[in-house]
């Protein structure tokens, strides 16, 4: 991303390519209050993904290992350009530049609903097969 940095809009959408999520992005465009937003959405296990803590409109804390329900990061993201300040040429979005956002009270957050699918594990990529492979079947 931050290779990039000279070709991107001031405001850009910055998603994980592992994951699918089947929603409405629109919140994303339209929260500017923040340097950053992240859609977040509610799962029953968060221990995978980290719990969210959230305080008014600002995610506060990702506390990764705790096996309860609550928000979970769907790795979809709006960002100002400016955010590619706290990055470096080989850096994690999570490890680095989130956390500097959050210390910051600059990560906002949204709200979405739908299916939601990682495929960081061989399970998960199994069930998103499955998913489209259901999906297929309607057209016929």
């Amino acid at each position: 991303m931050l290779h990039a940095r000279k070709r991107l809009d001031d405001r850009f959408l910055l998603f994980n390519g592992d994951t699918f999520f089947n929603t409405d992005f629109a919140p994303l465009l339209e929260n500017t209050s923040t340097r950053a937003c992240v859609l977040v959405r509610s799962v029953p296990d968060t221990q995978r993904y980290g719990l969210l803590t959230v305080n008014g409109r600002h995610v506060t804390a990702i506390d990764k290992g705790t096996p309860f329900p609550g928000l979970i990061n769907s790795g979809f993201y709006s960002l100002h350009r400016s955010v590619l300040d706290y990055a470096t040429p080989k850096c994690s979005l999570e490890k680095l530049v989130l956390p500097r956002l959050i210390k910051n009270e600059e990560l906002g957050y949204s709200p979405a609903f739908g299916y939601f699918c990682d495929i960081g594990i061989p399970d998960d990529l199994q069930r998103a097969r499955n998913y489209f492979s259901f999906l297929e079947s309607l057209k016929e």
